[in-house]
C-alpha cells in the first residue's frame, strides 16, 4: 500500500477502493474510481522510471483475484500506519504520515521534469493552481540548491522506508 501511495500518488481512500480491473500493468496505469470527488474518476500513470519497482510490489497483490475483487482486501489504515512506523524505524529515518507519500510522489514528478499540467491530474486536481502553490518550489526552474537538497533528502528517506517493506 505504501509503495502504491509513493509510486502513483494515490490517497488512502483511492487505494481502499482499488479493484483488480483498475490496475493495468501493460500501460503503467491505475484507474481511481470516485476519488477526490465522488463523481469523478481519474486514471493515474505510474512513472516509467519506477515501474520495475511497482511490479515487485503491486503484481503480487493482483495474483489469483477476480477483476472485480479489491486489490487490498481488508486493508485497515491502522495496519498501514503501523507498517509505516516499522519501516521508518528500520530505515533509521523520521516517521512520516501516510499522506506524505503522496506529497513525495508529486515532488518526484516535478524534480524529474514533469510539468505541473501533468502532475495536477495525477493528484486529482482540476488545474495546476494547487500544484503550483504547494509544490512549485520543487520545479527545477524555481528551486535553489538548499531546496533541492531538502527535496532529495525527503525522496531518499521515503525510498529507504520502501526498501525495507
Amino acid at each position: 500500500i505504501l509503495a502504491l501511495m509513493l509510486l502513483a500518488g494515490l490517497e488512502w481512500q483511492s487505494i481502499t477502493r482499488l479493484r483488480v480491473q483498475d490496475v493495468d500493468l501493460g500501460t503503467f496505469s491505475v484507474r481511481c474510481r470516485g476519488s477526490k470527488q465522488v463523481w469523478r474518476d481519474r486514471t493515474v500513470m505510474i512513472m516509467h522510471e519506477v515501474f520495475p519497482f511497482a511490479l515487485q510490489y503491486i503484481a503480487p497483490a493482483l495474483d489469483g483475484k477476480a477483476p472485480e475483487d479489491l486489490v487490498f482486501q481488508g486493508s485497515r489504515k491502522e495496519n498501514a500506519l503501523s507498517q509505516n512506523r516499522r519501516a521508518a524505524r528500520a530505515a533509521g529515518v523520521k516517521e512520516s504520515t501516510l499522506h506524505d507519500w503522496r506529497h513525495t510522489h508529486a515532488v518526484q514528478l516535478l524534480r524529474a521534469g514533469y510539468p505541473e499540467a501533468y502532475v495536477a491530474p495525477q493528484l486529482g486536481h482540476k488545474d495546476t493552481t494547487l500544484v503550483r502553490k504547494t509544490y512549485g518550489r520543487f520545479s527545477p526552474s524555481q528551486t535553489d540548491q538548499a531546496e533541492l537538497r531538502a527535496a532529495i533528502a525527503l525522496v531518499r528517506r521515503q525510498r529507504a522506508v520502501v526498501s525495507v517493506l
